[in-house]
């Protein structure tokens, strides 16, 4: 699968949500929708994280790990509840696109490289789609293996 056909799928997941399917039912093998590390607390408030929040980096560090490891890659929408639809589904994002390129390539080994994180704008919030090509070898995040199976 190319990059293209990676980011449609991408695309077309993002507008059955808006058209109110719940975002968890539409993520795929390749499609997988995800929220900012430290942008929900306890008790599900939503909060503010920094433009460099390196739990953020990390965590998607590692997602972006498992996609390389599939059979056709992936793409990762971030700024997306995966368990709700609509217009609340978008929740947004706080991240800089450029930081978080170079931080994944820092965090994953051998070092992974993203070509270009795209910024959409959904219902008003900023997502970001993380576009992933399947890895050649064997990627690391935070020492461990990391592999997707179907949506997990």
């Amino acid at each position: 699968m190319d990059a293209h056909s990676r980011r449609q799928a991408a695309l077309d997941a993002i507008a059955a949500v808006a058209a109110g399917t719940k975002a968890g039912d539409v993520e795929t093998e390749i499609v997988d929708f995800k929220e900012e590390a430290g942008t929900v607390v306890a008790g599900g408030q939503r909060v503010v994280i920094g433009a460099q929040h390196e739990p953020a980096a990390q965590a998607l560090a590692a997602e972006v790990a498992c996609m390389a490891m599939s059979e056709r890659g992936g793409a990762i929408v971030v700024g997306v509840n995966d368990k709700a639809a609509g217009a609340a589904a978008f929740v947004g994002t706080f991240l800089d696109l450029d930081w978080l390129r170079r931080r994944i390539y820092v965090l994953t080994q051998p070092h992974f490289s993203i070509d270009l994180i795209e910024e959409l704008f959904e219902r008003g919030k900023r997502l970001y789609l993380i576009n992933v090509a399947p890895a050649l070898g064997e990627i690391r995040s935070g020492g461990k293996l990391r592999a997707r199976f179907g949506t997990d």
